[in-house]
Order: structure tokens, then sequence, then C-alpha cells
């Protein structure tokens, strides 16, 4: 995975390294230099086996999701819903307004089918 400066233009890998090596690292290093919407939302498939995962690259082609991961996986149960549940899968959307990448991050659930037994 690449290291990039994410969407509010901070280095965070950049100045904690510099930290590491004992050099300052200012005010001006971690202000933001750009505020982009950014919308994270999950998938909670029904409790049982997963039997199928449909849709995920539909959904990555979507205008605004930057990242999506389907975790569950063709043979995992999913528990009834705790404390604890895990999620079947992740969508990260940004948009020019929240809105936007909130549209675009529900678009992409919307297709994302994990069938369970």
């Amino acid at each position: 995975m690449p290291i990039h400066l994410g969407k509010c233009g901070v280095d965070f890998i950049g100045a904690a390294i510099r930290v590491a090596l004992g050099e300052s690292v200012g005010d001006a290093d971690m202000a933001p230099k750009q505020a982009v919407p950014v919308v994270q939302r999950y998938a909670f498939p029904k409790p049982g086996k997963v039997t199928a995962i449909h849709g995920a690259d539909d959904a990555r082609r979507i205008s605004g999701v930057a990242e999506l991961v389907v975790t569950a996986r063709i043979g995992d149960v999913i528990p009834p819903a705790g404390d604890k549940r895990p999620s079947g899968a992740m969508v990260l959307a940004t948009g020019s307004s929240h809105e936007i990448a909130l549209k675009a991050a529900n678009d992409a659930l919307a297709l994302i089918r994990i069938e369970t037994a």
C-alpha cells in the first residue's frame, strides 16, 4: 500500500518519523492543507454461514469510492449481533460535499450482497 498524505494534506507518517529521530514538528506541519468530506460505512450481513458475495466490483466503480474492503469470506460464520460483531464490508467514500460522499458510500453498500444461510 503506498504512503500518501490522505485527504487533509498532512504527512502524519513523515511527522512521526521526524519525532522518532528527535527532530521537531511544528504546528504548520500538522495543520490541514485541505478539507475533503469523507464518509465511512459498514455492511453487517445476516447471521449465518456466508454462501456468496456479490457486487463488490460494481461498488468499487462508483465515483467517490476511495476504498472498499470486503472482510467476509465464503464459509465464514457471521455471529448474531453483539458488542463485537464483525462487519462484512467497509466503504470509504469522498466527495465535494458531505452529501455527495454519503450518497457514494450508501450507493456502494447497496450493491454489496453478502448471502448467508
